[in-house]
């Protein structure tokens, strides 16, 4: 699969049911000693003429990633334990 087939795709987590948003200008994270894909950085979106909620970056672990289907992404992101 293409990085291209990957924008526009929902983006839903698995282990709360949330809407992450849509795949849309992502960057691909490698590991550069092996080459392989890491994670997907997904950008924050920014306020636009100051409304809105400005959200920060996503980063999802490639092992994260459950199953990409025709319309949306599924993940599993679970909250950091030591919190």
């Amino acid at each position: 699969m293409y990085l291209s087939k990957l924008e526009g795709k929902e983006i839903i987590n698995l282990y709360d049911g949330s809407r992450l948003g849509v795949l849309g200008n992502a960057e691909l994270m490698f590991n550069p000693d092996t080459g392989s894909i890491e994670a997907l950085v997904l950008p924050g979106a920014h306020r636009f003429f100051n409304l809105g909620q400005s959200k920060e970056e996503i980063t999802i672990p490639w092992t994260s990633i459950h199953k990409i289907g025709t319309d949306m992404m599924l993940v599993d992101l679970r909250p950091e334990r030591n919190k």
